[in-house]
């Protein structure tokens, strides 16, 4: 309450404070991002994946939830948007004039019988003809230079585990142990990976580079004091039983091959302290696998993004062929609409035969250029049952944006997809220690065991393009792939990963 009075007794009569006041206030908003949401003037219920664009010609889409984010540098700016979708009346503001967080979109209904008259209509197969006549030139398919955000979801889940015929010769990791194990073990656990970065390239695998700004990972390190207790018990088995400069092998059945010991040089004894060169030595493996890391992490981004690159249909090797081999495919012309402010054939497809996926694409009327494509499978993708050991991706599904660029092609804006995949196996399982820095047989330790289980992984990607521009094959070269970044840890997820967007762009560029 004193407080409160005194602000009233500095601002009675004073304008100059109140003033202060009020800039202060618009100062300390323009230093924030701020989140906005989309909603149906109706309904109320969130807009997802609509367009936003500003006056700058550059663009986002909404999320899942209708929300997107606004940086300080548009505020400074004072930039216009224009927020559209499909079905709704086009909202334009000036962002000074932003008083809350919420944008409204009203529900529009589309005559289109001027464009009908004034145009030929075509049946859908002519239209897909026409999009294939196109692709030339209407998609950038030279070298560009995207500043993106890759934001990657995994969830996984434990459906079954059964473990039977369990023998071990290390005393300490007896059944009553692995028991212990299992019944402590999480059952589902998610992450979440978010990368801001440059990545240039083409379709071409070799002629792809990537130089990662930032990086978040998320998820949960909490674990009860049972866990915690058993992994340091097996810790200590191992170090206590297995020798320092030992191999070790895996087998099932016939099959076998040499494991990754990575695991278990991190449980060898600590060096001594007085040894110069140990220390030495040491030092210089945790550089060379810290380095390992970071460039591991820069690689399996590029190739997440190849990936995710190659569901574009005019892409060399696309996985979704409904145009390059459309007489595989059935087309229906549902009907004629607007995406934001382009008028668009609306058509689906489904699979006559042999195909995965079916879909909805929306077409430019003006120079046939699909600027939307949603699309999901009609059956697994992929899998097999072998052995003992099956997968089964049951489930693929997504969406990809298009917008024209200043050089009057398109190209990909926006990239969302999701994915399922259940994992089951049921075989016997050996690991075994051996070392032939002994006297005598070289094996020294065996677990084995027959294992049954079933996992499923859910996986949602996105993939947003803030920028993006022409590179000559000189300027590519000229790119160097400097990839030192790591993920930083959060337990849990916030919403203010681009606050460094702008200066760390420009720290890149430099």
């Amino acid at each position: 309450m004193e407080i409160f009075g005194l602000i009233k007794i500095a601002v009675r009569g004073n304008k100059k404070f109140l003033f202060f006041l009020f800039s202060l206030s618009i100062l300390f908003l323009n230093g924030q991002t701020k989140y906005i949401r989309v909603i149906d003037s109706l309904t109320n219920d969130p807009i997802s994946f609509a367009t936003v664009i500003f006056s700058n010609n550059t663009g986002i889409i909404t999320d899942d939830n209708g929300r997107f984010e606004l940086l300080e540098e548009q505020y400074l700016n004072n930039d216009s948007i224009y927020v559209s979708f499909i079905g709704y009346k086009t909202l334009s503001r000036e962002l000074s004039s932003l008083k809350d967080t919420l944008l409204i979109l009203s529900p529009n209904p589309i005559e289109l019988k001027e464009i009908v008259l004034t145009n030929r209509e075509f049946s859908a197969e002519e239209i897909v003809e026409k999009i294939r006549e196109n692709i030339n030139q209407n998609y950038e398919i030279q070298i560009l230079d995207n500043l993106l955000f890759f934001g990657q979801k995994e969830s996984n889940e434990l459906k079954r585990i059964n473990i039977s015929k369990y023998k071990s010769s290390i005393k300490e990791l007896n059944k009553g142990f692995l028991d212990s194990m299992l019944n402590s073990m999480d059952k589902k656990n998610e992450y979440a990976i978010e990368v801001l970065g440059n990545y240039s390239g083409s379709f071409k695998k070799e002629q792809q580079k990537i130089n990662l700004i930032k990086a978040r990972e998320t998820y949960s390190q909490e674990k009860d004091l049972t866990v915690l207790a058993l992994e340091e018990k097996f810790e200590e088995a191992i170090k206590n039983n297995v020798k320092s400069n030992s191999y070790f092998k895996v087998k099932s059945g016939i099959f076998g091959g040499e494991m990754d010991n990575e695991y278990f040089d991190n449980l060898k004894p600590d060096v001594d302290t007085t040894d110069t060169e140990a220390i030495k030595r040491e030092l210089a493996e945790k550089n060379k696998k810290e380095m390992k890391r970071k460039l591991d992490f820069a690689k399996n981004r590029k190739s997440e993004l190849n990936s995710i690159l190659s569901y574009l249909f005019y892409a060399p090797k696309t996985k979704l062929n409904f145009i390059t081999k459309s007489n595989r495919y059935n087309f229906t012309l549902n009907e004629m609409t607007y995406f934001a402010k382009d008028p668009v054939y609306v058509l689906s497809f489904e699979p006559r035969w042999g195909e995965d996926y079916k879909g909805t694409i929306y077409v430019s009327m003006d120079d046939f250029a699909v600027l939307r494509m949603d699309f999901e499978n009609v059956k697994s993708v992929w899998g097999f049952d072998l052995f003992g050991v099956s997968i089964d991706a049951y489930k693929r599904s997504g969406r990809i944006i298009l917008s024209k660029n200043n050089q009057g092609k398109y190209s990909p804006k926006y990239f969302q997809f999701s994915s399922a995949t259940k994992f089951a196996v049921d075989r016997p399982l050996k690991f075994i220690e051996k070392n032939k820095f002994v006297r005598g047989r070289r094996k020294q330790n065996e677990i084995s065991m027959r294992i049954d289980l079933e996992t499923t992984n859910l996986s949602q990607r996105e993939v947003r393009i803030f920028d993006s521009k022409n590179l000559s094959l000189s300027e590519y070269d000229a790119i160097k792939e400097k990839n030192t970044v790591l993920p930083e840890f959060y337990e849990r997820f916030t919403t203010d990963f681009w606050e460094e967007l702008k200066t760390s762009s420009k720290t890149l560029q430099e």
